[in-house]
């Protein structure tokens, strides 16, 4: 379970009094003031001192996330190793000393004749990639979801991450012929997501792709991913809808926060970043070696970013295409979406406090 930094703490503990104390006086400021305005006419004053009342506020419940960030304990991912892998409804686990592709070990009635997934305990090559699919509550779309990936890439194995659903998402994956990771509860993204790398590291995979369970991420273009991972120097592709040739169903108020964090994770990390949200992505296995140990769980996609430069990691943008969702609705909203580019705005300037991972090369080794 990864630690804070005390000089984290003792910054966020100085910090976050100060900005709650400016919004308290831009509080009582503005009271005051907007009580002298019912015997003065001077609404342009009133409004600026509104303004700082409200902006104080924020101040202060921003620094207060930043507390609530720091201090409280990080969820550890829960997965064990290969153990913890369930391979069909009855219960059975894979073990990495096995041999036996999962289709043997899921045979149900009729159902020995669906494709499954072939998780042996040796190591991959970049023909037979696995697919990690993080999924909550997602059971109206991630059969379809498993099914495309399965069309455009038939060569991969597909791992979906049962983000603790109170569905039927880990019984459809499993149906579709997916291997499947329940985890008891819902960890959110980062861990989940997680969850999958250090599946993928200790089985000794070295491409890993990741595609979102609601359909956006358009499995027909994971191979381009794949095959602009092979460039001198790349370890991580990111799939961009912001760069020439990309497309995007996006709100304005989303994209405008997205070209804000892009501009500011652009200048951390002195690299053109045009779509730090985007989750759908392929690493190499040096790459997959620094997630498995330290990826960001809170906003994994733009955190990523700044963990990937600190750490010597070079990241490749390519256009991709990212609609919408094949069933429901997102659950974020233009309000969400504004507070989100907060709190990631803050995570990354407390993670730029934090001491830097490990670096390339020593991630490198076997």
């Amino acid at each position: 379970m990864s630690q804070i930094s005390t000089f984290g703490v003792l910054l966020a503990l100085l910090v976050t009094p100060m900005w709650s104390f400016a919004g308290m006086l831009a509080v009582i400021s503005s009271a005051k003031h907007l009580d002298g305005l019912s015997r003065s006419s001077d609404s342009a004053s009133g409004t600026t001192y509104t303004w700082a009342a409200l902006t104080g506020l924020w101040l202060g419940l921003a620094g207060a996330s930043v507390v609530i960030a720091l201090v409280r304990k990080r969820r550890s991912v829960v997965y064990g190793g290969p153990r913890d892998i369930s391979s069909h409804d009855g219960g059975q686990r894979l073990s990495q000393s096995r041999v036996e592709p999962v289709s043997a070990l899921s045979r149900q009635g009729g159902e020995s004749d669906k494709p499954r997934p072939q998780i042996l305990g040796n190591r991959r090559s970049r023909n037979q990639p696995l697919v990690v699919i993080p999924a909550h509550n997602e059971e109206d779309i991630v059969g379809a979801v498993i099914a495309r990936v399965r069309t455009h890439v038939p060569s991969a194995d597909i791992l979906v991450i049962n983000d603790g659903s109170t569905d039927n998402t880990a019984t459809v994956a499993r149906e579709a012929g997916a291997l499947v990771i329940s985890l008891p509860q819902n960890l959110g993204i980062g861990a989940a997501t997680q969850t999958g790398y250090i599946f993928a590291h200790e089985m000794g995979y070295d491409v890993v792709a990741r595609v979102d369970a609601d359909g956006q991420h358009d499995p027909a273009e994971i191979a381009k991913l794949i095959s602009a991972l092979s460039e001198e120097g790349v370890h991580v592709v990111v799939g961009s809808r912001f760069v020439a040739g990309g497309e995007h169903v996006t709100s304005f108020v989303r994209r405008l926060g997205i070209w804000v964090l892009a501009r500011l994770i652009s200048l951390v990390t002195r690299q053109e970043v045009t779509d730090p949200t985007s989750g759908f992505q392929v690493v190499d296995e040096e790459a997959l070696a620094l997630y498995a140990s330290h990826f960001p769980h809170d906003y994994p996609e733009p955190e990523s970013r700044v963990l990937l430069h600190r750490a010597g990691f070079k990241v490749k943008e390519i256009p991709v295409s990212i609609g919408r969702r094949l069933g429901g609705r997102s659950s974020i909203g233009a309000l969400d979406s504004i507070y989100y580019m907060v709190r990631v705005t803050i995570a990354l300037l407390v993670d730029l406090l934090r001491a830097a991972p490990q670096g390339r090369k020593r991630h490198g080794e076997g």
